[in-house]
C-alpha cells in the first residue's frame, strides 16, 4: 500500500507541529491540511501530543512503542519557543540527572500540558529583555536528534539557574552545572545578567565563578 504523502514527508521526524506541516511542499491546500492530519491520527501514522503537535510512527510500530524525544517537544511547543532552565542544563551536559518537567521560554501565554511521563511549562521571557525587543540574547540553534532547535546557551543558562531556582534546581544542582562545564565565558554571563536588570544577580554569579569556576577555566582576574 503506498503511503500518504505527507506521511512520507515527515518520516526522518520524531516530533512534528503543524506549522512545520504547514512548509512542507505536497500540494496540499493549506486549508484542507488539518483533514489530511486528522485521517493520518486516525489511521496510526501520527500520534497526537497536544492540539498542533504530533509524533511520527514509524511503519510497523505500536504507538505506545515510540519513543518520543521530550526536548523535542518542548522545543516545538510554541512556533517561538526556546528551551531553557533545568532543560537547557538538561541539554547542556549540566543537569545532575534527568528532568520530568521541559521548561521552556514563549511569548504565547500557554497552559501547562502533560505527555507520557513528562509535564511541559512554559515560562514568558524576561521582563527586562521583552522591553528591550532582546529576548534572544544568549540563544544558540543547537542540532539534537538532526534538528536544529532554539536553546539558550551556557552562559545565559547558568545565570538563569542562578536567578530562577525555582525553575533550575537547588544550589547543589547549579554549584555542580558551573563545575560540569567544559567552559565558562564570565563577559558572555555578565553581559547578560546586566541586560536582565539585576545588579544584585551579578554578585552571586561573581562569587559562584570564583569559587566554583575554576574547572571551567574560570580565573579571579576574569571577574
Amino acid at each position: 500500500m503506498k503511503l500518504p504523502l505527507l506521511y512520507q514527508k515527515t518520516l526522518d521526524r520524531n516530533v512534528i507541529s503543524l506549522a512545520e506541516l504547514r512548509k512542507l511542499e505536497t500540494g496540499i491546500p493549506a486549508a484542507h491540511l488539518g483533514n489530511h492530519v486528522k485521517i493520518l491520527l486516525r489511521r496510526g501514522y501520527y500520534g497526537l501530543i497536544k492540539r498542533g503537535l504530533y509524533y511520527v510512527i514509524p511503519a510497523g510500530k505500536k504507538p505506545e512503542n515510540v519513543a518520543v524525544d521530550k526536548l523535542l517537544i518542548g522545543a516545538k511547543a510554541a512556533v517561538d519557543a526556546v528551551l531553557t532552565y533545568r532543560s537547557a542544563l538538561e541539554f547542556h551536559g549540566l543537569s545532575r540527572s534527568l528532568q520530568s518537567e521541559v521548561v521552556f521560554l514563549s511569548g504565547k501565554n500557554l497552559p501547562k500540558f502533560s505527555f507520557r511521563e513528562a509535564t511541559f511549562r512554559r515560562t514568558a521571557p524576561p521582563t527586562r529583555l521583552n522591553q528591550q525587543g532582546n529576548v534572544l540574547l544568549g540563544v544558540e540553534r543547537a542540532m539534537h536528534l538532526s534538528e536544529r532547535i532554539r536553546i539558550t546557551d551556557r552562559e545565559r543558562t547558568l545565570v538563569d539557574a542562578i536567578h530562577r531556582p525555582d525553575l533550575s534546581g537547588s544550589l547543589e544542582d547549579i554549584i555542580h552545572a558551573i563545575q560540569a562545564c567544559p567552559s565558562i565565558d564570565p563577559k558572555a554571563a555578565c553581559r547578560y545578567a546586566l541586560a536582565l536588570g539585576y545588579t544584585t544577580l551579578l554578585g552571586k554569579i561573581g562569587w559562584l565563578l570564583e569559587h566554583y569556576g575554576q574547572k571551567a577555566g574560570v580565573k579571579p582576574d576574569h571577574l
